[in-house]
């Protein structure tokens, strides 16, 4: 299996809070369903969206 790129990833997450997820369920959901730990995913959040 391909890894996805954390650019992706983090693409994925502004995605979803711009529709109105609120961030650290973004992050948690995208990180279940690609298997990427919580921290990697929010350190790498721009921080206008934290």
């Amino acid at each position: 299996m391909n890894k996805v790129p954390i650019v992706t990833l983090i693409a994925l997450v502004v995605k979803l809070v711009l529709i109105g997820v609120e961030t650290t369920k973004a992050v948690n959901q995208i990180s279940s369903e690609y298997g990427v730990s919580f921290d990697e995913l929010w350190s790498e959040l721009p921080s206008s969206f934290k």
